[in-house]
C-alpha cells in the first residue's frame, strides 16, 4: 500500500520508474499476479518510452514466465518484441500465451495487426470474427482497439492496418474512425479492398453525421471499387461492416443524394450503371426515370419504366406491372400509349373502375390530338364498363359526349336506346330514335328512317307527328296501302283530323290506281 502511494505521488518519470519496479518486485513476491501483471504492462511500457528497451524486454519476459497465461504480459511481450523486428517471436509468444489461458479475442486482435501487411486475407478474417463481438460489447471493443492499435504501430502501420483500426474504433463508438477512413481515402495506393471497407464504412458514419458532401464523395469512390467482382464478393464483408454491400443500394443512396443536391444528370449517370447490372430492380428502375425526368429526358425515362413493365408482364406480376404504368402515366400524362396498356393492364387484374377512369382521359387527350374516331372508341368502352359497375348516369353521360363527337353515327344511339329501354326510360328512348329518323332521313337511307320511326311508335304511340312522318315516308316509297293504313292511325288517335282524313282518301285512291 505504501508503494502505491508513493507511486500515484511521486514527481518525475525516473521517481515512477523507481517505485513502479519496487511495487511490481512486491506484488511478484507476494502472489498477487493479476495486480502484479497491471503495474508490471505500465512500468514496461515506462521503460520502453525511457529507452531502456533491454529492461523492458526483460520484464516483459519474466512476467510471461511467472504468469504464461496472462494476456496483458503477452500483448507487451508481443509488442516488444516487433519493436525489435522479431516478428516470429513475437507470434511465438501468442501461441505459448493461448496455450496457457490467454484471451483468444485479444490475441487475434494483435494478430490480425501484426500479419496485416503481409497476409491481408488472414487479417480480415480475423477481424471478421472479431468485430460482431466488438460491436455487442463496447468496452470489450476498446480493449481490442488497444490490442491492435499497439500491435500495428510496432509492427509498422499500413493502410490495411488503419483500415482495420478505423472499423474497431467504430465498433468502440468512438467518433476518431471518421478521421481513420478519411486518412484511408486519400490514400490512392491503399489495396482495393482495404479501401473499399473503409470506404463503405466511412460514408455510413458520414451519413449519420449529417455530412452529405463527404458522404457522397466516400460513395463514389465505394462504388468504383465494388465494381471489382472480387472486392463485392469478399467473404469477410458481414463481419467487417455488419452487413454485405450491394452495388444497387449504394448507388441508390448515391443517386439520392445528388438528386437531394440539384443534379439530376448526375444522378442519372451513377443510376444508370447500377441499370446496367440490374436492369429489374424496382428502386433503381424509378429513381433513374425520376433522374431522366428531372432533367428533361422523357424519353428515357418512359424506357427505363417500360423495360420494367415487360419483365412484370411477363412473369405475372399485374399488380407491380399496373403500378409502374400508373407511374409512368403521372410522368407523361399526354401520353396516349402510356394510359392504354394501363387500361389493358387494369382489365387484366379485373380493375374495372380503374380502367374506366384511364378510358376518359385517354379520350381527353384523343380529342385534344383530333382522333375523335379514337376517341370515340375509348368512351365507347369507358361507358361499357360504366354499365357494368352499375353506373348508369355516367354511361348516359358518356353516351352523350359519344354523340357530341360524332352526331352522325346512329349506332351509338342505338346503343342508347338499348339502354334506356332497359331501365325503363321510354321518353329518352323514344328521343333518340326520333334523332335516328332525322340522321336517317338526311343521309338518304330511307329504310332505315322508316324502321327507326317504327320504334317511335312503338314507344309512343300517341305520337302523331311520328305517324305522319311514316306515312310521308311510305307515299313517298309508294307504299301506299301501308302508309293508308299509319293515316287511319292517326284518326284513330284523333278522328276529326281533317288532313290525316285528306291523306287517307288519297292513299286509297293512289292504291286502287295502281291496284288497277
Amino acid at each position: 500500500m505504501a508503494h502505491r502511494v508513493l507511486l500515484h505521488t511521486a514527481v518525475g518519470q525516473r521517481a515512477s520508474l523507481t517505485n513502479l519496479r519496487d511495487l511490481v518486485e512486491l506484488l511478484i513476491d507476494a502472489g498477487q499476479t493479476d495486480e502484479a501483471s497491471f503495474y508490471a504492462s505500465r512500468l514496461i511500457r515506462l521503460l520502453d518510452e525511457e529507452g531502456l528497451t533491454e529492461e523492458s524486454l526483460t520484464y516483459a519476459v519474466r512476467l510471461c514466465e511467472i504468469i504464461p497465461g496472462d494476456t496483458r504480459a503477452a500483448l507487451e511481450h508481443a509488442v516488444l518484441r516487433l519493436k525489435a523486428g522479431d516478428r516470429a517471436g513475437a507470434r511465438g509468444q501468442w501461441a505459448v500465451a493461448l496455450q496457457a489461458g490467454a484471451d483468444q479475442r485479444v490475441a487475434d486482435a494483435s494478430l490480425a495487426a501484426m500479419v496485416a501487411d503481409e497476409d491481408a486475407d488472414h487479417h480480415w478474417r480475423l477481424l471478421a470474427a472479431l468485430l460482431p463481438q466488438a460491436r455487442a460489447a463496447r468496452d470489450g471493443a476498446i480493449t481490442l482497439l488497444d490490442a491492435y492499435d499497439r500491435t500495428a504501430s510496432a509492427a509498422g502501420a499500413s493502410a490495411v492496418s488503419l483500415a482495420g483500426r478505423g472499423l474497431l474504433q467504430d465498433a468502440a463508438g468512438q467518433p476518431s474512425a471518421i478521421e481513420s477512413f478519411t486518412e484511408l481515402a486519400g490514400d490512392r495506393m491503399a489495396p482495393p479492398f482495404a479501401r473499399a471497407v473503409g470506404m463503405v464504412a466511412l460514408a455510413r458514419l458520414l451519413g449519420a453525421a449529417a455530412m452529405t458532401g463527404e458522404r457522397g464523395a466516400a460513395l463514389r469512390t465505394a462504388l468504383k471499387l465494388l465494381a471489382d467482382p472480387a472486392i463485392a464478393a469478399h467473404p469477410a464483408w458481414q463481419g467487417l461492416t455488419g452487413s454485405v454491400p450491394r452495388f444497387e443500394d449504394l448507388s441508390l443512396d448515391l443517386g439520392e443524394i445528388l438528386l437531394h443536391g440539384q443534379d439530376p444528370a448526375g444522378a442519372a449517370e451513377v443510376l444508370k450503371l447500377a441499370h446496367d447490372r440490374f436492369p429489374h430492380h424496382d428502386l433503381v428502375c424509378d429513381r433513374l426515370a425520376d433522374a431522366y425526368f428531372r432533367s428533361g429526358q422523357l424519353g428515357a425515362a418512359l424506357t427505363v419504366l417500360d423495360g420494367l413493365v415487360a419483365h412484370y408482364r411477363e412473369g405475372g406480376q399485374l399488380d407491380l406491372m399496373a403500378t409502374v404504368l400508373h407511374r409512368m402515366s403521372q410522368m407523361a400524362p399526354n401520353n396516349i400509349k402510356v394510359k392504354a396498356r394501363l387500361v389493358d393492364t387494369f382489365l387484366q387484374r379485373g380493375f374495372v373502375a380503374e380502367a374506366r377512369a384511364e378510358l376518359i382521359l385517354r379520350a381527353e387527350l384523343e380529342e385534344r390530338s383530333g382522333l375523335i374516331k379514337d376517341a370515340v372508341i375509348s368512351l365507347q368502352r369507358a361507358a361499357d364498363l360504366s354499365w357494368t359497375i352499375g353506373m348508369a348516369e355516367e354511361t348516359f353521360d358518356l353516351y352523350q359526349k359519344i354523340i357530341a363527337l360524332a352526331p352522325e353515327q346512329v349506332d351509338n344511339r342505338h346503343a342508347l336506346v338499348t339502354l334506356y329501354l332497359q331501365m325503363g326510360r321510354l321518353n329518352e328512348a323514344a328521343e333518340h330514335q326520333r334523332a335516328i329518323v332525322d340522321i336517317s332521313i338526311v343521309a338518304g337511307r330511307k329504310h332505315e328512317a322508316v324502321a327507326a320511326l317504327h320504334q317511335v311508335i312503338g314507344l309512343t304511340p300517341d305520337d302523331t307527328g311520328a305517324y305522319y312522318q311514316l306515312g310521308e315516308l311510305l307515299s313517298a316509297a309508294g307504299e301506299y296501302g301501308q302508309a293508308e293504313r299509319v293515316y287511319r292511325r292517326i284518326l284513330a288517335i284523333t278522328p276529326g283530323d281533317a288532313i290525316a282524313q285528306a291523306k287517307v282518301n288519297t292513299m286509297a285512291s293512289l292504291h286502287e290506281r295502281r291496284s288497277a
